[in-house]
């Protein structure tokens, strides 16, 4: 039996992993003084209807009562930003160093050196 054409949100999710192996092995002794974390993947943020600011592209949510540190990334709104597979490989890319940099309490470049603010 052929297998299926990968979905929108099984690319998605293979960038993800791509991205995030590259960009957090460096940090695993870091990370792990700081606790548990896990990568996430939603489809949209839930937002307040009187939300006028830009759809963000990934949240931190820090650890608290037994749950561990997680980084969101919202896929429909990377995807949106993004023109190109490459696009999107940056993109998510940048995301995941600025959200790993807030946890860490250092910069988006610290953690990753090919960091690029305008990708």
């Amino acid at each position: 039996m052929r297998r299926a054409r990968p979905t929108p949100g099984e690319r998605f999710d293979a960038v993800v992993l791509a991205v995030v192996s590259a960009v957090d092995a460096p940090w695993h002794a870091h990370l792990a003084a700081l606790g548990e974390l896990e990568y996430a993947v939603e489809e949209m943020p839930l937002l307040p209807d009187d939300w006028d600011d830009d759809v963000p592209l990934g949240s931190l949510v820090r650890a608290r009562a037994g749950q561990p540190h997680r980084i969101v990334l919202f896929r429909r709104p990377l995807e949106r930003r993004s023109e190109s597979r490459t696009d999107l490989e940056e993109l998510v890319r940048r995301v995941v160093a600025e959200l790993l940099a807030e946890l860490l309490g250092t910069t988006p470049d610290t953690i990753d050196p090919g960091y690029d603010p305008d990708a």
